[in-house]
């Protein structure tokens, strides 16, 4: 909330940004003094949705950026009944065409609502936040927000001119489908989906259709992965990959006990 606060500097038509960011900071700050916690943090989310929608790339990006932690981490789960509920889905007296949108449609909504604009670094957090979203263990994104998040990947890939930001819509796109699909079967199956597999800086991994990589980073849900065999001017490309979708880790010496 600070860090969009102080991109609002000097912006006069994001004062109402900077408002909401105020209250929010004070209802923190409140929520702190009082001991009062949680891991939930959907009634925050007023001020990251109107970011996104400031047109101001460097809060767009830094909103973003929050929302893919937030979820990554576990704390923007978006459960509120909607159309995604599993309740909703098994009312039939009630008209999918009058439901209520969960609170995760309106964050895959939000997210999606910066995928074209013409800026590297927003279209860049896009992709990893829908990935985060999509793959993660916490949270459900299914029906209209799943077909969203798919048309969003799959238009950054047409429509952006940077080649790392290409490389990875079409990786993330690959990996969602096959995360969903996964999903699919196991729950055909009877069994639960396969467990995220732990991943070290400098892991040798085989991402598919691109072939192998190095890990840079690792959230346990979500790795940045050097591709070896994709180097742009000389710099390797790097994805932002589901740990799911990757082969088990081939240690090198120097890590081995």
């Amino acid at each position: 909330m600070t860090k969009i606060k102080k991109h609002c500097r000097g912006q006069a038509k994001l004062k109402d940004l900077r408002a909401v960011c105020d209250e929010q900071i004070q209802r923190i700050e409140a929520y702190k003094a009082g001991g009062e916690g949680g891991d939930d943090a959907s009634p925050f989310f007023e001020p990251l949705r109107l970011a996104c929608k400031s047109l101001h790339a460097p809060c767009m990006e830094e909103a973003l950026d929050c929302i893919q932690k937030l979820i990554a981490y576990g704390y923007l789960r978006g459960t509120a009944r909607g159309p995604a509920s599993r309740e909703d889905d098994e009312d039939e007296a009630t008209p999918k065409e009058t439901r209520t949108p969960s609170t995760m449609d309106s964050i895959i909504e939000t997210i999606c609502g910066c995928d074209d604009f013409d800026d590297d670094n927003v279209q860049l957090q896009v992709i990893k936040a829908l990935l985060t979203a999509v793959t993660s263990q916490t949270c459900e994104v299914h029906e209209g927000g799943l077909l969203v998040a798919v048309r969003s990947c799959y238009n950054i890939h047409l429509v952006t001119r940077n080649a790392v930001n290409k490389t990875t819509a079409k990786a993330t796109l690959t990996q969602m489908l096959s995360i969903v699909f996964q999903r699919m079967e196991a729950a055909d199956a009877g069994a639960p989906s396969v467990p995220d597999t732990t991943y070290a800086e400098g892991d040798s991994v085989h991402v598919p259709d691109y072939g192998l990589g190095t890990v840079v980073s690792c959230d346990g849900t979500n790795c940045v992965i050097s591709l070896q065999a994709w180097e742009q001017d000389g710099e390797s490309a790097q994805l932002h990959c589901s740990t799911s979708s990757l082969r088990p880790p081939v240690r090198g010496p120097e890590q081995k006990t």
